[in-house]
């Protein structure tokens, strides 16, 4: 979707949708299929986020009860997001623009939203290179059209990338963020991409690291994408949870 050959720059560096959760209270979907059975069980929300999943079932293309768009599913030309229980990854290896991408689709998602993930880096793995972790924000999702702004998280970069994506494969501006950049990411680190306004900044672990200013798109929903070269392990650099909200 954009330049993926990283130059490594070194810095000076609303609520009442379902929650899904892993930790001391766990909220499945609603309802999830088992098999030969459907299961129905009861959720309720938590302050602050919109939606908030830690991937507990295997999908592919990811739904959690139909709750996410796919590139390849209905964007028909960019590849799908798959799961494994407590991982998000790509489907494939991309040799062209054709990021996997996932798109939240429920209504009533704010303008000025926030996407909050945690990284999982498998112990020894070395990706090839290009291996990125994506944050999507006021993104859509339609046949042959993915308009969103894309922060790109790479493997080893210590300073990633903010695109625009204006929607066809390929469209895309990168936005040349400012900022302090951050260490190469490892299993545990909470990245954070919001948007408000027309400002969109980024945190690793409540630090800032980027920051850029672009005003082309005023809505869409939050998401994730994934973009892995020849050679890389999608499943070895990916995330372990994913959720968004309404940014103040």
């Amino acid at each position: 979707m954009k330049r993926r050959e990283f130059l490594i720059v070194t810095a000076g560096a609303t609520a009442g949708l379902p929650i899904i959760g892993r930790g001391a209270t766990p909220c499945p979907p609603p309802s999830f299929g088992t098999g030969s059975q459907t299961v129905n069980t009861a959720c309720s929300s938590s302050a602050g986020a919109l939606y908030s999943t830690n991937f507990p079932a295997t999908e592919n293309p990811i739904s959690e009860g139909g709750r996410w768009l796919g590139g390849k599913t209905n964007g028909t030309v960019f590849k799908d997001v798959r799961t494994t229980a407590g991982r998000a990854f790509a489907s494939g290896i991309n040799d062209n623009y054709d990021d996997s991408l996932a798109i939240l689709n429920q209504p009533n998602i704010p303008a000025n939203q926030y996407v909050e993930v945690v990284i999982y880096r498998e112990p020894g793995y070395t990706a090839p290179s290009s291996h990125e972790v994506e944050l999507l924000l006021r993104g859509n999702i339609t046949a042959n059209s993915a308009p969103l702004y894309e922060i790109l998280m790479p493997f080893g970069g210590t300073m990633g990338q903010i695109a625009y994506q204006s929607g066809p494969i390929g469209g895309f501006d990168i936005l040349n963020p400012a900022g302090p950049g951050y260490s190469p990411l490892k299993t545990g680190d909470v990245v954070r991409a919001q948007i408000i306004g027309s400002n969109i900044t980024v945190y690793v672990n409540g630090n800032v690291g980027m920051t850029v200013t672009d005003s082309r798109l005023t809505s869409g929903k939050p998401g994730m994408g994934f973009f892995v070269r020849p050679g890389g392990v999608p499943e070895n650099f990916c995330i372990s949870s994913w959720k968004c909200g309404a940014a103040t």
